[in-house]
């Protein structure tokens, strides 16, 4: 070793799931040894990697994909293929929801190359979808299930077992993100002018708190990590806090109060004090929404039908109770992603993004206020994806990737 110092004692080890380790060799090593950095998997190709930084920097920017979801679907024809967001320059890997197990090309799958298309090969042991899968034909009419967790929903498949999940892989890939303009791909742009107050707290590492507010889709449903499975993707407002926590020396902490099933007039309900009706009780958030510095609001899914006058309404009131208790609050106001299309539940949604733009254009709300039109972004994705390619539970939750997607969206408003 000559003459350096020895600074630490290093090992990785990993017991496959055994029952024990037998430590054979041990190393030393003049440096302090670096994390592997992985977020989660075993997957051994050189070309594939996932780390935590990986996993939250903004798709549209960075000419790699890493673990963009794809589910192959049986087609009237008897093709079976799966599509990118994107026609690749390279496929690095196609591995299982799981991120344990890879797909080998020309065994599984191949590559169209010039298309964003990747195709079944016989054989393989890539699992995919038939139409009536995505149809429900067969399950239960809902809330009945059957025994591997499927049921009808109208007229489409309402799961969020493994039926589901197994069959979305993950595909990492380079690309030219000239496409993204080319194939009008919506995403959000910075918006710090909109924020100052929380831009500048970030600069100057002061203490940030964030309060995260809205329905089912910002309390976290379906991120695999709620059902405690590989590969266990954070919670969205997780994500968020642990990349702002990247960018600042100040304490950040995100406080989530979403709650599934609310609409945005059950939102306004709870900052009032809550509903005592028995039948259907809105919780009391009355003490809960005190001393925060930004609000990301989100309600949306639930209020397809709410006309959208009413719609803004409410939400103006949601924004007005909350600033009046803390006066220097900023605010994101962020639409829903897209509901299935063959349940026939988007009749407003599509005009929640417009209407939340134009809060922020409202001379009372210009000064703090930025939008996230996640809307538009998953309606341009949905351009070149199946909805089923998007979605944890095939009716109106975003899976591990879109959840990625909408906390990449919300963090580039106050993020360069």
């Amino acid at each position: 070793m000559g003459k350096t110092p020895i600074a630490d004692l290093g090992f990785h080890l990993s017991d496959g799931g055994s029952n024990g380790i037998l430590l054979s060799t041990m190393f030393l090593c003049s440096t302090k040894l670096d994390s592997p950095g992985k977020v989660v998997g075993e997957i051994e190709n050189p070309n594939y990697s996932y780390t935590n930084e990986q996993r939250i920097a903004a798709f549209w920017k960075q000419g790699t994909m890493y673990n963009e979801s794809m589910a192959m679907i049986k087609q009237s024809n008897g093709s079976i293929y799966g599509t990118l967001l994107f026609v690749p320059t390279k496929i690095n890997a196609v591995v299982d929801v799981y991120l344990k197990k890879e797909y080998k090309e020309g065994v599984d799958w191949v590559w169209e190359k010039g298309t964003n298309r990747i195709k079944w090969v016989k054989g393989s042991s890539i699992p995919y979808f038939t139409d009536d899968d995505l149809a429900g034909k067969g399950a239960p009419n809902y809330p009945n299930w059957s025994s591997d967790g499927r049921s009808l929903m109208g007229n489409c498949l309402y799961c969020v077992s493994a039926f589901l999940f197994e069959k979305q892989i993950a595909v990492s890939y380079t690309y030219d993100t000239k496409q993204v303009a080319s194939e009008k791909i919506q995403y959000t742009t910075y918006q710090g002018d909109k924020l100052p107050k929380t831009v500048q707290k970030l600069k100057n590492n002061k203490d940030l708190k964030v309060l995260f507010y809205g329905d089912s889709i910002f309390s976290g449903c379906d991120a695999s990590s709620m059902y405690n499975r590989a590969p266990f993707m954070p919670y969205m407002h997780k994500l968020i806090e642990a990349e702002l926590q990247n960018h600042t020396k100040g304490k950040v902490q995100v406080d989530n109060i979403a709650v599934g099933g609310w609409t945005v007039q059950n939102g306004l309900t709870a900052i009032n004090g809550g509903d005592p009706n028995p039948k259907a009780p809105i919780a009391d958030y009355s003490k809960r929404y005190q001393g925060y510095d930004l609000l990301i609001l989100s309600f949306g899914m639930n209020n397809g039908n709410t006309p959208i006058d009413e719609f803004k309404t409410v939400t103006k009131a949601i924004v007005d109770k909350i600033k009046a208790a803390n006066p220097n609050l900023e605010v994101i106001l962020v639409s829903c992603m897209n509901p299935n299309p063959r349940i026939g539940w988007d009749v407003n949604q599509k005009y929640q993004g417009a209407a939340l733009k134009q809060i922020a254009q409202e001379s009372k709300y210009s000064g703090y206020t930025a939008v996230v039109d996640f809307y538009a972004v998953h309606k341009s994705i949905l351009q070149y994806k199946t909805f089923a390619s998007t979605t944890g539970n095939n009716i109106n939750h975003p899976n591990d990737w879109l959840i990625r997607v909408y906390a990449q969206n919300i963090l580039a408003a106050m993020l360069k």
